[in-house]
C-alpha cells in the first residue's frame, strides 16, 4: 500500500545521494512510499517498474544493487520472501502515529530511529518522542482472546477481531490522545453499536 512521504531540501545535497545516479536517486525516493513506518517493504521489482516507470524501462535489481552499494538498502529474508530496509528513512520521515505497525520483522534491524509526531500524515518537523499508544509502559495492547473474554463475560455483541484489527491500524489512539483503557473502549464500542446511541467517529460501524 502506497503511503504519502515526504521530501527535504538538503536530501539532494546530501553527500549518499548525490553519488547516485539520478534514476536510482529517485528510485530511492520512491521506495519511501512503498515502506512501512519501520522502513521495511517487500522486494517486488516487477511491480516497481509498472508503478514507477510506467513509460520506462529499467533494471530495477540493478537500482537496488546501486543503493546497497551506496550503503541506503539493506536485503533481507522473511517467511521465503525478500524483503527491503531503507537505512536512511527517519532521517528524512516523520510517521503519524496512526500508521499501523510494520508486519515485516527481518532478522537483521535497520539501522534508523522510528520519529514520530502529531498531526497529518506526511507533515514535516520535528519529531514527538513522547512514549504513546502500545508503547506506552502503562498501556498494554489487548489480544484478541483477551477482548473476547472479556466481551464474553459482559455479555457484549461486538467482535473482538474488528475491534483489535481497527484499533492496531490506528496506533490504539482516540482521537489524538493515546489510548489509556481499552477496555473502557470496548463499552464505548458496544454502546455505540448496539444500544443505538449517536455514532462518532473513530467507533462504531460508520468509523471502520
Amino acid at each position: 500500500m502506497a503511503r504519502i512521504r515526504t521530501i527535504k531540501p538538503e536530501f539532494f545535497t546530501s553527500a549518499d545521494i548525490a553519488d547516485l545516479s539520478p534514476v536510482s536517486r529517485l528510485f530511492y525516493a520512491f521506495l519511501w512510499t512503498e515502506s512501512d513506518r519501520e522502513g521495511w517493504l517487500y522486494w517486488k521489482p516487477r511491480n516497481f517498474q509498472m508503478r514507477f516507470f510506467p513509460l520506462e524501462q529499467h533494471n530495477i535489481q540493478e537500482l537496488g544493487d546501486e543503493l546497497k552499494a551506496g550503503g541506503l538498502v539493506h536485503f533481507d529474508t522473511v517467511d521465503g520472501e525478500v524483503v527491503c530496509g531503507l537505512a536512511g528513512f527517519a532521517k528524512h520521515q516523520v510517521i503519524n502515529n496512526r500508521e499501523a505497525e510494520s508486519m515485516i520483522k527481518p532478522r537483521v534491524k535497520v539501522a534508523c530511529t522510528r520519529v514520530k509526531a502529531e498531526g497529518k500524515e506526511g507533515r514535516e518537523g520535528k519529531g514527538d518522542t513522547r512514549e504513546r499508544g502500545p508503547t506506552s509502559k502503562k498501556f498494554k495492547k489487548p489480544t484478541v482472546d483477551e477482548v473476547r473474554s472479556y466481551v464474553t463475560e459482559k455479555g457484549y455483541g461486538i467482535d473482538p477481531a474488528k475491534f483489535v484489527d481497527y484499533n492496531e491500524s490506528k496506533g490504539w489512539v482516540i482521537g489524538k490522545a493515546p489510548m489509556k483503557d481499552w477496555q473502557a473502549a470496548v463499552r464505548t464500542w458496544q454502546s455505540r453499536e448496539f444500544e443505538n446511541k449517536p455514532q462518532e467517529k473513530p467507533y462504531g460501524t460508520g468509523g471502520i
